[in-house]
């Protein structure tokens, strides 16, 4: 009887203590959430959907799309979980996907195992506010590659000529796939890759484009970019190749949400070393076929 006794103590003190710092947490969110709104009148709370590694399924959250990040709102049910600030720098865009809970959505990365699912009226409005925040984002290209013959090594280029609808001119992968006509890679990504001390080149990467100052892993699919003389077009998430563990067997891992994209050749031209690469913000709310939505 003791025994019971000494349990239900543990287990109120525990409750007690959760709700506790449940009550803070909400406190915080409402102190930091309108210091963050005071630069604009209407904020709306927008649907989503928490995933996380080894869970049952989504866990329905609310979201606000400020300017200095996405707030999200935990479940009721997540007494541990303080209201959380993602600073837009720190979000990485995955892909729409379908899943067997609910319909077509947008996922974006987080830290660690966490993602969020985000339904299509709130992913237009991050779009939107990614686009405000980044139209006068100025990258350039800090690398050119191309290779002719499957499983080698593309070799470095001074000039591409690219090829609309078909990719880039005597690059084995241009012409096979729509969506896969150039792949780009962030110079800022393997920089960090060479502080951790993997032994690398960029020539192993298989990237026709590298693109320094520029979050290409952040961008939504159907952003098109303005890249020196070319347009292009965000077209697919690119993902880490088995063949990166010839280089390094950690780097698939590591570079998982972090390995570029795949973009469409929309218009003929030909870039160089450090051409100027900026986004066309209007894009961002296209759909992956280009009509607005």
């Amino acid at each position: 009887m003791l025994l019971f006794v000494l349990l239900a103590v543990v287990l109120l003190v525990f409750f007690m203590n959760s709700f506790s710092c449940r009550m803070s947490g909400w406190s915080k969110m409402k102190k930091d959430f309108h210091a963050a709104s005071a630069q604009a009148p209407d904020h709306p709370k927008w649907k989503g959907y928490l995933l996380e590694s080894g869970s049952r399924g989504p866990e329905p959250l609310g979201l606000y799309v400020l300017e200095s990040g996405i707030y999200l709102e935990p479940p009721m049910w997540r007494f541990q979980w303080e209201p959380l600030l993602v600073p837009w720098n720190e979000i990485k865009y995955r892909q729409p996907v379908r899943s067997p809970w609910f319909k077509a959505t947008h996922e974006f990365k987080l830290a660690g195992s966490m993602t969020i699912s985000v339904e299509e009226a709130g992913y237009r409005e991050i779009c939107k506010q990614v686009g405000n925040l980044m139209q006068d984002r100025k990258g350039t290209i800090s690398g050119l590659y191309a290779g002719a013959h499957k499983g080698d090594p593309k070799q470095t280029r001074e000039q591409l000529k690219l090829i609309a609808t078909f990719g880039v001119e005597g690059d084995i992968h241009a012409g096979l796939q729509h969506d896969r006509q150039i792949s780009l890679f962030s110079q800022d990504v393997f920089d960090e890759l060479v502080r951790e001390g993997f032994d690398i080149t960029a020539e192993q990467f298989s990237a026709n484009l590298f693109l320094a100052n520029f979050p290409v892993d952040s961008l939504p699919l159907g952003t098109q970019l303005q890249v020196g003389a070319v347009r292009l077009e965000i077209s697919e998430v690119r993902n880490p190749c088995r063949s990166l563990t010839q280089v390094d067997i950690r780097l698939p891992r590591r570079l998982y949400g972090q390995c570029g994209q795949f973009a469409r050749v929309i218009t003929d031209g030909t870039v160089n070393l450090n051409d100027a690469v900026t986004l066309i913000p209007a894009t961002l709310t296209r759909s992956t076929n280009g009509n607005l939505r």
